[in-house]
């Protein structure tokens, strides 16, 4: 297994990383996630995020395929009246073909974006999982992530028929 960093050209393999990945999240949160198709995430979407500086996309392939990715971002937080400033990476997506999990490409992948962290001086990597999601829980919990942070939400129609 090869890392590289991604390039535009790499869209529609990310695109295609990313069906079972959708299909999971629509499956859990149908209110929320679109199913898998051409437009819930094309890839001149995914050719979006090269224009920004900020984004940083690796690609994890064995041999010509690829089998997963990250994408992170480089966020600089201002220091506010209550809260320090600070640099972080935020990764915005990760994903690893379902026959290629558990064989250490999400490890490598994690592994990238905390080297990059380290090279540029940022203080955290930071990343969101969805409360449904166990096994992608378990798998940052392996990385050493820790929850710190915590959403909660309430769909009025159900707060309407609670009366």
């Amino acid at each position: 297994m090869q890392i590289r960093p991604a390039t535009v050209d790499d869209a529609s393999s990310i695109s295609e990383l990313n069906v079972e990945v959708q299909a999971l999240h629509a499956q859990a949160l149908p209110r929320i996630f679109k199913p898998p198709s051409s437009g819930a995430f094309p890839p001149e979407e995914v050719a979006r995020w090269f224009d920004d500086a900020r984004n940083h996309v690796f690609l994890a392939c064995e041999g010509e395929s690829a089998v997963g990715y990250i994408w992170a971002r480089l966020l600089s937080l201002p220091e506010t009246s209550y809260r320090y400033g600070m640099e972080v990476a935020y990764i915005n997506h990760l994903a690893v073909q379902s026959a290629c999990r558990r064989r250490g490409v999400g490890r490598a992948l994690i592994g990238q974006v905390l080297g990059l962290a380290r090279e540029r001086g940022v203080s955290m990597v930071q990343l969101d999982v969805w409360s449904f999601n166990e096994q992608a829980k378990a798998f940052f919990r392996r990385q050493g992530f820790t929850v710190f942070n915590e959403r909660m939400w309430i769909g009025l129609d159900r707060l309407d028929a609670m009366g």
